[in-house]
């Protein structure tokens, strides 16, 4: 018997984008190469974690969803306390003056952690990312297309809006803001009384996560095309525009602040840029991000594989 046919790897290679003559390679490449400096010390606020993915900041220390342990923990000082366990892959946590918010992955549940745990719905396909503002909670079902919202004060909750491929999820004073990806790629805007929604701005990538800060309203997008990272963008919800902030390692997902600065997870590594934009600088090398959030004087993330929390310090030499 002969072996495989060189003629049909050639063949399929030169179909392949930008692997023949009849490709034309339509990525995006950076003008000057992907930098990597020294990255900055990070210590580790927690450890012994089993697969630590959503991560939420208290008035007196961290909330960690611990997916593979089913647990929702608290890290206080170092300690380490059981809130909720018996959980199906707790996944995703916001954190306010009522309470927890837990997305029950596996479960298809979401959970409110205060004085007593409820339920506030269940039967979902795949809740995702959450978010908390004063009394009320948002969240995502990433398979059925679904914007949920819940009073926490009543534990009332419903289908806010339909959308389709949602991802990242921000909070603004004109209403939440969804990153979708697919059919879409843009960033839409849903009113939180009537559930009308309107397609702020498009981008060329996959948007992953929006966030809204004081400083404007941020998103970040993966490329299309493989081995390019991806773009930061500020977006201008009023003018629908969208702002080139700094181009991404690969992998751009989850996104945090403080005043100054932006940070956001990607393959292996977590990064920075100024609000202003530029290049960016890579604060962690070798961690496997579930989440991150920023203070004005620290960083904290979780690292999947080695089950612990980290943490950079931001308040300068």
């Amino acid at each position: 018997m002969g072996g495989p046919s060189l003629g049909f790897g050639l063949v399929l290679w030169s179909l392949l984008p930008g692997c023949g003559s009849m490709g034309e390679d339509t990525g995006w490449r950076p003008e000057s190469s992907w930098t990597n400096p020294e990255p900055a010390d990070h210590t580790a606020v927690a450890e012994g974690l089993d697969d630590p993915r959503g991560l939420a900041i208290t008035a007196t220390g961290l909330v960690v969803a611990e997916m593979d342990a089913g647990r929702v923990v608290s890290v206080e000082g170092g300690v380490v306390e059981v809130l909720l366990e018996g959980l199906e892959d707790p996944y995703m946590v916001a954190a306010g003056d009522h309470g927890v918010v837990v997305t029950e992955r596996g479960g298809g549940r979401v959970l409110h952690l205060a004085e007593e745990t409820t339920v506030l719905a269940e039967g979902m396909s795949k809740p995702g990312r959450v978010i908390v503002e004063e009394d009320r909670a948002w969240w995502l079902d990433e398979d059925k297309g679904e914007l949920w919202m819940a009073d926490l004060g009543t534990g009332e909750a419903a289908v806010l809006a339909q959308v389709s491929d949602p991802s990242g999820l921000a909070w603004t004073e004109q209403g939440v803001l969804v990153a979708r990806a697919g059919d879409c790629d843009c960033v839409t805007l849903i009113d939180v009384e009537s559930g009308d929604q309107t397609d702020v701005v498009d981008v060329e990538e996959n948007p992953v996560d929006v966030l809204a800060t004081e400083a404007g309203v941020f998103l970040s997008a993966e490329s299309h095309y493989w081995p390019y990272g991806g773009w930061l963008y500020s977006v201008d919800v009023e003018e629908g525009d969208a702002e080139d902030l700094a181009n991404s390692p690969p992998g751009p997902s989850w996104l945090a602040a403080n005043s100054t600065h932006l940070f956001w997870v990607s393959d292996e590594n977590i990064v920075t840029v100024p609000h202003e934009g530029g290049t960016y600088q890579t604060l962690a090398i070798l961690t496997s991000p579930g989440d991150l959030r920023g203070t004005e004087t620290a960083l904290y993330w979780t690292d999947r594989h080695r089950g612990a929390v980290y943490t950079v310090d931001l308040s300068g030499p």
